[in-house]
């Protein structure tokens, strides 16, 4: 049976809404099923008022407005018991709406509706007749709306209620419908009437359950959830809340953010939702038990969630062994699985005195520290507070009088303190502590709570024996010291592991640790079985999410160099998200050193792109490539001779570039020359380089290519929010459209301050967190937090750049990272920046000024200058006014066309590169920083920034180098004295072989994407072709096979031309332009484009099509709909929707769409 509307909020005006919570669209419904909505309703002071509602059944309310509703009123509460005793069994309509203070329909009209299967269950009123069934009501009970209790009709006649039961036979009693209750203490009656309440109870059927107390065995509910630290009492609140108070918080989902919660955590909880779901709903204690037991099965005696009940065992059988140093064998093995996880420990080892040993490294004795305190040795423990001098654990021999002690390099006699190893006095084999956590040894250390041992103990994962403090030998090992010890401050230990996981048809989840085993079983088991950490209770374990595809698996070797590199620091590349936070005028000194204010470091670091060279044809380094099998033949295959191609002599056939090949069967040449190519009946051949990165480095060609959303994603293992933890958000005026980004906030004078995320007062916050000066509330990065119309949203991606409007009609600043200087007023001698304060002044912030024709008088400006700037300036009118950035985008186009604006130009005449600037070693609680060649400033670390933007691996690329400087005054100034050209006014002459090109924001207009860049520096020489790469799989590459090429048209260095995209979808571009040299590449842009696709064979994009027609775009990519309300679309599927949160939508293949939510499962509408 199809149902015929989805519960959603028809949206009016202001803040006035209403939904029903209970029941669910769709949804069975009996004479004991409450109506339950939530209310939203702000009068004109904005004050939220007392909900005031009705409802119908069967019969809708009016659709324009009128003050008469024709319903049934509810006053002071949101939840009707019972609502539907007396209706006709079979398919009922409920439709409620929003009443005004008087009792009114509001104008316009706001209701919502719901489609419910009733079926009474033979106890209710019967349709029609209006009296009891023979059982006259006496299985009903006193149920108290607020307090939730119960009180039955024997629970009444015993006494001490408060309620005495009114004779039925009594005629002084006759106008009642019995069973009827008088309340000793307000002196009404609550009798059988239908919908009769009298000071909060009414009465209702009892339902199943333990008890008569609503509360059940876990005592009071204390809610609603708030974060108090206790997960126990916390997730009980919240359980309570969503599932059997009904309030509509998301209470769970919450819960889960603010804790961080352990994915077994959330697998146990979300079975217990599916549980709760199938249970009757209060007054019946039945899923109020159920919360109880599953807290009592859950938690353990100190109130956190007990992991060991569920943690499943885990199997240490090698399956496999795996070469770190060979990316295909780690593809295969992550085939058919949809995640790979790179997980890390760093802590330090312990230092305690049961992890260290007593070692004399000249007679190789040794004493652990249980022999030592069982006796029979010369050692004793000496008492800290006896001998507060030593560091301890420290030891005393009773022998030599001597003592020793943690410090470093102590001894006493040939004693020192070391760390523990195994060894096997037979094969002389040795065993350390690092070997062992590395996994590969056949040795594991059991968990120090593991009863019937001396700690620490090592267990034989091949002969199962146990070797522990206690223990001489097993299997001929024994514990003993290394002569390389003496510190007592424990080393760093750092292990780390993958977990591959999301496997298909039913495929176990994989686990491979540092040595390259492999073992069937989940992470969570492994790492408590093996190291003895507990993932979901240690603030030293983490994880980053990659794709398990070949695109995800070289980002991950990228990201994590110690995985194949055992000498590599552990780290991970953070997140970048293309958006700059600050804009710094690289030509002012002054403006660089204040910039550089609380950092310690300065880099300068460039990326040298790789020169062509043809003249080594012995040996031929580039590889044959058909441009449409994507088929790659090497050197040394063609030199096999199986593959009917030769390699020509350069001696003999000198007039070809060489390597030079010759195919045996077409009889053509394909040699080294520009543009280069042989047709044969396979494809275009083509000669390439082998990499299939342009930037050099060490990747083989292939279709699959390095996707930069696999490093910049973020994606969290049990929750959808940003890595970064939101500090790339910014704040967003739902009304006028304003945008603040982190940096104005912090600059000043917004009315918003930054709190600080280290500062304890502030731990109850989720960062980023923004204090309101006005109004004194917090606006903080969690799901629907709302500070007057402000709220935090992620940076619009795409054509629209949202930083160009500088200052809305109350004065505030708009937007930002380019930002408005002026107004113009006197020559700054920066003919660039003046000019577009002056346009800025005169057609975005009208402010009356006539600052271009004052520019023109003070620059004496040239007729080409004046021509150029009168044909932009008539232009401008016919563009959208702020908020659009239509204006500002226009101005910073022709600037770019008309000015010069960056000479990437080095005295060294060295090849072309690209540089940045790299802000390090913060302190106050800074960020590192880089700013780019054009001034742009990125929180955000160098790693991230040079792989996001340029595909470049900086741990391992040749190309890539840095210098080091102080951030001080004195620092900087060494910096621009050794690399002048960081100034935009410095031109140095030279002779470069490639060009520099740089790529601007694409402009979205529906399906087109307008393309533009500018060629920077054309390096005095020819250029042969210039144009935009295009791909929606990921970095974008001239050698790439899933990288489109547009041509593109280039106009005074201005490069521009259209592409209309396929789909909706994430694209990313760049420009690139061809010279004798090569071809050199600009920056990756990113953008996402909405495309309105009805046809689409994909039903994801069919039904986003279908709710975003008539939608209005807002800032931040949010739209607002005149009947479906504000919302996000993230384009896969999902979208955030302001009242009812996560909503994923799929078209139903004729006129409806199917809807998942959290609360209420699939529903459809049309």
């Amino acid at each position: 049976m199809a149902f015929a509307s989805l519960c959603i909020s028809a949206f009016s005006f202001g803040q006035n809404n209403i939904f029903i919570t209970s029941p669910a669209n769709a949804s069975n419904a009996d004479h004991n099923t409450d109506l339950s909505v939530n209310v939203s309703y702000q009068t004109g002071g904005g004050g939220y008022q007392t909900p005031t509602w009705a409802y119908k059944i069967d019969s809708s309310f009016p659709t324009s407005y009128q003050s008469s509703h024709g319903g049934i009123q509810v006053t002071n509460h949101t939840t009707v018991s019972d609502f539907l005793v007396g209706q006709a069994n079979g398919m009922r309509n409920v439709h409620v709406a929003l009443l005004d203070q008087a009792g009114n329909l509001l104008n316009p009209v706001v209701t919502a509706s719901v489609q419910v299967n009733y079926q009474s269950g033979g106890g209710n009123y019967q349709s029609g007749g209006g009296g009891n069934q023979s059982g006259g009501g006496g299985s009903k009970v006193l149920y108290n709306t607020s307090t939730h209790q119960v009180l039955t009709q024997s629970q009444v006649l015993a006494g001490g209620t408060g309620w005495i039961l009114l004779d039925a036979n009594n005629a002084n009693y006759s106008s009642y419908q019995h069973p009827a209750y008088y309340n000793t203490s307000t002196h009404g009656v609550l009798d059988n009437s239908p919908n009769d309440m009298e000071a909060g109870w009414i009465l209702t059927f009892q339902q199943g359950g333990n008890n008569n107390n609503y509360q059940s065995q876990g005592g009071g509910y204390s809610g609603p959830y708030q974060n108090t630290g206790n997960l126990k009492t916390d997730s009980r609140n919240a359980l309570f809340d969503d599932y059997i108070e009904f309030k509509g918080l998301y209470s769970v989902s919450k819960l889960k953010h603010d804790y961080n919660t352990s994915t077994y955590f959330n697998q146990s909880i979300d079975a217990l939702i599916s549980q709760l779901q199938a249970l009757p709903m209060p007054p019946s204690t039945s899923r109020g038990d159920a919360v109880d037991q599953w807290i009592t099965a859950n938690f353990d005696s100190s109130n956190k969630f007990d992991h060991h009940k569920t943690l499943p065992t885990f199997d240490m059988t090698v399956v496999g062994n795996l070469d770190l140093n060979d990316s295909g064998a780690l593809k295969t093995l992550a085939g058919n699985h949809g995640s790979i996880y790179f997980q890390v420990y760093v802590g330090h080892q312990d230092d305690n005195s049961t992890a260290k040993i007593l070692y004399n490294p000249t007679t190789y004795q040794s004493v652990t520290p249980f022999k030592v305190h069982a006796g029979g040795t010369d050692w004793m423990v000496l008492n800290p507070n006896s001998y507060p001098n030593y560091s301890h654990p420290a030891y005393y021999n009773i022998s030599i009088h001597k003592a020793l002690d943690q410090s470093p390099g102590d001894t006493a006699g040939d004693w020192i303190l070391t760390e523990q190893v195994l060894y096997n006095p037979a094969t002389h084999q040795v065993v350390t502590q690092k070997q062992i956590a590395a996994g590969g040894t056949g040795w594991m250390v059991l968990p120090s709570g593991q009863p019937g041992y001396s700690h620490p103990a090592y267990y034989n994962t091949v002969t199962h024996q146990v070797l522990d403090q206690n223990t001489t030998s097993a299997g001929g090992w024994m514990i003993t010291g290394t002569s390389s010890g003496g510190q007592s401050g424990g080393t760093q230990k750092v292990i780390w592991a993958l977990s591959i996981e999301e496997g298909d048809g039913n495929r176990s989840n994989i686990m491979v640790d540092m040595a390259g085993k492999v073992y069937n079983g989940d992470f969570n088991s492994y790492w408590h079985t093996v190291h003895g950490i507990e993932t979901w209770n240690s603030s030293q374990w983490h994880e980053t999410h990659y794709s398990a595809n070949s695109a995800g698996i070289e980002s991950l070797l990228l990201a994590h160099p110690v995985i194949f590199d055992p000498t590599s620091e552990v780290h991970t590349i953070k997140p970048f998200d293309f958006v700059a936070d600050a804009q710094v005028a690289l030509g002012s000194q002054s403006s660089l050193v204040q910039l550089a204010a609380n950092h310690g470091k300065i880099y300068f670091q460039k990326y040298h792109f790789p020169e062509a060279n043809s003249t080594q044809a012995s040996t031929p380094a580039k590889v044959l490539y058909n441009t449409g099998t994507h088929q790659v033949l090497t050197p040394e295959q063609i030199q096999s001779g199986t593959t009917g191609w030769m390699l020509l002599d350069p001696s003999k056939y000198p007039n070809y570039s060489h390597p030079a090949y010759y195919n045996l069967a077409i009889h053509k040449v394909l040699d080294s020359s520009p543009g280069s190519s042989v047709a044969d009946n396979s494809g275009n051949w083509i000669l390439t380089e082998q990499s299939g990165n342009s930037h050099g480095g060490n990747q083989q060609m292939q279709s699959d290519t390095l996707n930069p959303l696999d490093i910049v994603s973020g994606k969290d293992r049990d929750q959808g929010y940003q890595a970064d933890g939101g500090i790339s958000k910014v704040l967003y005026n739902t009304a006028t459209h304003q945008v603040l980004s982190k940096s104005q906030v912090q600059a000043g004078g917004t009315g918003w301050l930054l709190l600080e995320s280290n500062n304890s007062n502030y731990a109850t916050y989720d960062h980023p967190a923004y204090y309101n000066t006005s109004s004194h509330q917090v606006l903080q990065n969690k799901a629907g937090s709302k500070v007057g119309d402000w709220i935090l949203t992620n940076p619009q991606s795409g054509g629209q750049n949202t930083t160009h409007v500088s200052t809305d009609s109350n004065g505030s600043q708009v937007g930002a990272f380019m930002p408005y200087t002026g107004p113009y007023t006197v020559p700054s001698f920066d003919l660039r920046i003046d000019a577009r304060n002056a346009l800025f002044d005169d057609h975005i912030e009208n402010k009356g000024l006539n600052s271009v024709a004052k520019l023109k008088a003070d620059y004496n400006t040239t007729k080409a200058f004046n021509d150029s700037i009168d044909v932009l300036v008539a232009n401008l009118p016919g563009l959208a006014a702020p908020p659009s950035t239509a204006r500002g985008d226009a101005i910073d186009n022709w600037i770019k066309g008309e000015f010069e604006q960056v000479k990437t130009l080095d005295p060294k005449k060295e090849a072309a590169f690209v540089w940045v600037l790299s802000l390090e070693e913060p302190t106050n609680n800074g960020v590192n920083k880089v700013i780019d060649m054009h001034g742009n400033v990125y929180d955000t670390d160098y790693e991230s920034y040079w792989l996001s933007v340029y595909g470049v691996a900086t741990h391992k690329d040749p190309n890539w180098s840095e210098v080091e400087y102080d951030a001080t005054s004195t620092g900087i100034a060494k910096l621009i004295q050794d690399h002048p050209f960081v100034d935009p006014s410095v031109a140095v002459e030279s002779k470069y072989k490639m060009a520099v090109v740089e790529t601007d924001d694409p402009q979205v207009q529906g399906s087109t994407l307008q393309l533009s860049g500018s060629l920077r520096d054309s390096n005095g020489t020819t250029i042969m072709q210039v144009g935009f790469l295009i791909s929606s799989q990921g970095h974008p590459s001239i050698t790439d096979p899933n990288s489109q090429t547009i041509s593109a048209s280039n106009v005074n260095n201005l490069l521009t031309a259209s592409y209309v995209v396929p789909s909706g979808g994430v694209y990313y571009v760049r420009t690139f332009a061809e010279t004798m040299g090569g071809y050199s590449e600009g920056p990756v842009r990113k953008v996402e484009v909405f495309v309105n696709d009805l046809s689409s064979s994909d039903p994801k994009v069919v039904a986003l099509a279908m709710i975003r027609e008539g939608t209005i775009e807002l800032a931040g990519g949010w739209r607002q709909s005149s009947w479906f309300g504000l919302y996000l679309d993230h384009g896969n599927g999902w979208i955030y929707h302001q009242v009812h949160g996560w909503l994923y939508m799929i078209h139903d293949g004729q006129n409806g769409i199917w809807t998942w939510q959290q609360q209420r499962k699939w529903v459809w509408t049309s």
